[in-house]
């Protein structure tokens, strides 16, 4: 603090510490407009050379958070593409992607695991090279734990708000990496002085870009990319930087979070209530019946259900799981279910014919055999018609 003693001599030592000459911080008779102006540039310049040095000096701490992170991204986009390729859907759902009808089945991880999945190596390359740019420095500022703690946390929360307003598959890290735009922008809020024409006016650049970017393309999860940089924001808030008191603001942040957080786990499990569109699910099941994984199909299917989504497909397959686990009396009644939303499908036919078989009605039988095989030119169907038609003679 300069006082009003000895002012020339603490001028002179503060230009020293600043490492400019001492005459800029003489204080003239006269003070202008544009010696104010030219003042606040001064100090503005050297708040952004500083800024740098920062950025720099991160970069040569290495930022072992930040590459650790960038090294799993890597490993997993490796395991999704010689499991099944980082493009496929059912590969990325078998992997922890976020899809909502399994997290209503009670897959509560996926509200964590699809923050280290991508789609394609042009997605993993954008967020790879977005966090190599901000994450140093975000982890310079923190420190270690407190960054590791956003990154998780505002990817969570990223693929929380993605959880409640989109209902499509999701992946990637940019929920992440968004979380450290929010964290940053933390800063300008906290020393407003120091930070407002450096971090606020470059992350606040990248945010507006991205943004504008998803409004354009109907791949990207907008909801996640705000709910990251919500969550990076209320996190940086709840942990600040190294040695700050806990003080009444923090305690504020940390209770708007936990309000956030159970509104909106309420709300995407309350729409799980709700009847949604069954096309993805029912690839899904399909997909795990062809694997013999009738449990996790089966549970799957239960969620369609309760939510009054499941279309006659989904009936058809709940049919076959009770074919296999010889359940006659829910195998009739799910092909009727079938039936009664499309009388038009041959396999809820057949199973129908299976059901009646199963309980001696064999009349009943061989009529819904004889309608599977008129509206399917099938050999399954048409060889099971056959032979329950010469048995009959």
């Amino acid at each position: 603090m300069i006082t009003q003693e000895n002012t020339d001599q603490q001028l002179t030592d503060f230009a020293e510490k600043l490492g400019i000459p001492k005459e800029q911080l003489a204080i003239p008779e006269t003070i202008t407009e544009e010696m104010v102006e030219e003042a606040r540039t001064q100090v503005i310049n050297y708040i952004t050379m500083r800024v740098q040095e920062e950025q720099h000096q991160a970069r040569k701490e290495k930022p072992y958070v930040t590459y650790t992170f960038i090294g799993l991204l890597v490993l997993m986009f490796l395991v999704l593409t010689f499991t099944g390729g980082s493009t496929n859907s059912f590969n990325l759902i078998k992997w922890g992607g976020k899809f909502n009808p399994l997290i209503y089945a009670g897959e509560w991880w996926r509200l964590i695991t699809p923050m280290f999945l991508h789609n394609g190596w042009m997605h993993i390359a954008a967020n790879a090279v977005m966090l190599y740019i901000v994450g140093p420095w975000a982890e310079k500022i923190y420190g270690k734990w407190r960054f590791a703690l956003i990154l998780l946390i505002g990817g969570f929360a990223g693929n929380l708000a993605s959880f409640v307003l989109n209902n499509h598959l999701s992946v990637g890290a940019s929920t992440s990496v968004f979380a450290v735009f929010g964290a940053l922008l933390y800063l300008v809020v906290l020393k407003p002085n120091l930070y407002a024409k450096t971090i606020g006016t470059n992350v606040a650049t990248l945010v507006v870009v991205n943004i504008l970017i998803g409004l354009f393309s109907a791949e990207i999860d907008m909801m996640g990319h705000i709910g990251g940089l919500v969550g990076g924001f209320l996190i940086a808030g709840i942990i600040s930087l190294p040695n700050q008191y806990f003080n009444w603001k923090r305690a504020l942040y940390s209770l708007s979070s936990l309000v956030l957080i159970g509104l909106f786990l309420y709300a995407g499990y309350q729409n799980g209530t709700k009847p949604y569109d069954p096309a993805l699910s029912n690839a899904v099941i399909q997909d795990d019946l062809n694997k013999g994984e009738y449990k996790k199909a089966d549970r799957l299917i239960n969620t369609l259900i309760s939510s009054n989504s499941a279309d006659e497909y989904t009936y058809v397959f709940a049919g076959a799981i009770a074919q296999h686990e010889k359940n006659s009396e829910s195998l009739g009644i799910y092909a009727k279910k079938s039936i009664e939303l499309n009388p038009e499908m041959p396999n809820s036919h057949y199973l129908l014919s299976l059901h009646y078989l199963e309980t001696g009605n064999r009349k009943a039988a061989l009529r819904e055999a004889k309608r599977a095989n008129q509206l399917a030119d099938n050999d399954i169907y048409k060889s099971y018609y056959e032979s329950l038609k010469n048995t009959e003679k």
